[in-house]
């Protein structure tokens, strides 16, 4: 028993690959930086942003002392106030923000659900939505399937301790955590799927993103405790109703009923990743995985940071994975914070490196990379956040993105970035 509860303490030796040369055409980008604009003042909290049909930016934010959500605007480099959101404190644990085909801004405060009409902020019905999906022809989010829903299932997790040739373990059960899709339709909210719905295992993240026909990707991770906890980072499809199901090589999950069109690719659970990076951690992806998508639903992108400070991206083209890359190494110990795609279908990726003082932390330097014809470019330098993970990115239009960041005194700011041909 106690070599059992030793195996996950064991060193297991690897070599780390280098970076691909191939991913990468070793040139940065081309862009044009603005100045950054502060959005609001110290002891301030920026959570979300999003970019309407005019390519205004608006932010939510937290302010203290008020302890309210925040609305602003940045639109032509002028920073303007806006209605803020009812009903919230920065005790909120969800939040979240969309705008959707129409120009409606929509954001999650908890569990409910807003837009922002003529006439202020009104609520609306809310299925239980704890993330919008990103694109996509109609607003739509991944809901928690609540504790009686029937589709929840029990598991007997292993828990145990000891040491020095004793130990104890013992079964417990426990609940199974797994995420929905829901689509707001002209006949109300409608549901997709439950994401990884044919196993047993909890959802612990994940992250969307539609085409503009609704068809739906998601990237999540899935875990279990045995002993000590085992993370998978996996993907899964949603093809829009009426859409063909899958490219071979597929599997189809058991149908939830007339019209179910989801499906998940054979190989393409990302846990080649994890074999390519063993370390004694049970999770070599300290960070939660982050998928892009080709407007048209042809390619997508999904990047995930390594607990090396590398970062890992694989491809998919009409449905059909290639071979994960390391595309960045982890010299610069790097985080990836934000990823983005343009109205063109280029794809820009934020990363945040990673400094350390004697004192305090000083600015983590952030660096750009772009994707276009199937290349990389090298990180630029796009300037530096004061504190660590406070970067972020949004894409503006067809040739822009905003680079989210704060500066030595606590103030969030936005630069807009454009990438030039």
């Amino acid at each position: 028993m106690s070599l059992l509860l030793a195996a996950g303490c064991a060193s297991l030796p690897w070599s780390r690959p280098g970076a691909d040369p191939q991913s990468s055409s070793g040139k940065p980008a081309a862009i044009s930086l603005g100045e950054p604009i502060l959005l609001a003042g110290p002891r301030s909290r920026l959570l979300k942003a999003v970019v309407d049909a005019q390519q205004a930016v608006h932010v939510l934010l937290w302010s203290q002392p008020e302890d309210r959500l925040r609305h602003r605007v940045v639109s032509d480099g002028q920073l303007r106030e806006a209605e803020p959101v009812p009903a919230a404190s920065s005790s909120a644990e969800r939040l979240d923000a969309v705008v959707d085909a129409g120009g409606v801004l929509h954001a999650i405060v908890d569990n409910r659900l807003f837009a922002l009409g003529a006439a202020g902020w009104e609520e609306l019905e809310n299925p239980g939505c704890r993330r919008f999906v990103r694109g996509g022809p109609n607003v739509a989010c991944l809901f928690e399937l609540s504790a009686p829903d029937p589709r929840n299932r029990k598991r007997w997790d292993w828990f145990g301790f000891g040491g020095l040739g004793a130990g104890i373990v013992w079964p417990w059960p426990s609940l199974v955590t797994k995420f929905g899709i829901a689509e707001h339709t002209a006949s109300g909210w409608l549901e997709r799927g439950i994401v990884d719905r044919a196993s047993n295992l909890s959802l612990a993240y994940a992250d969307a993103v539609a085409s503009r026909d609704g068809d739906i990707e998601v990237v999540y991770r899935r875990r279990r405790f045995m002993l000590a906890e085992d993370s998978q980072l996996r993907y899964e499809r949603f093809n829009a109703p009426g859409h063909p199901a899958a490219p071979l090589p597929a599997r189809r999950i058991a149908p939830r009923g007339a019209g179910d069109a989801s499906w998940s690719l054979l190989g393409i659970t990302l846990e080649e990743l994890v074999s390519l990076t063993a370390t004694t951690a049970p999770e070599p992806f300290w960070s939660n995985p982050r998928i892009a998508a080709d407007p048209r639903g042809r390619e997508s992108l999904v990047l995930a940071s390594d607990n090396a400070g590398g970062i890992w991206v694989r491809r998919i083209v009409g449905g059909l994975p290639e071979p994960a890359r390391l595309l960045l190494d982890g010299k610069g110990h790097r985080r990836l914070t934000g990823v983005a795609t343009l109205e063109n279908g280029r794809v820009i990726v934020l990363v945040e490196e990673t400094r350390v003082g004697w004192w305090s932390p000083p600015p983590q330097p952030l660096g750009l990379m772009e994707y276009r014809d199937g290349q990389w470019s090298a990180p630029i330098a796009v300037g530096a956040t004061a504190t660590l993970d406070s970067s972020s990115l949004l894409a503006i239009g067809s040739d822009s993105v905003g680079v989210f960041g704060v500066d030595q005194e606590g103030r969030p700011w936005l630069r807009r970035i454009r990438l030039l041909d």
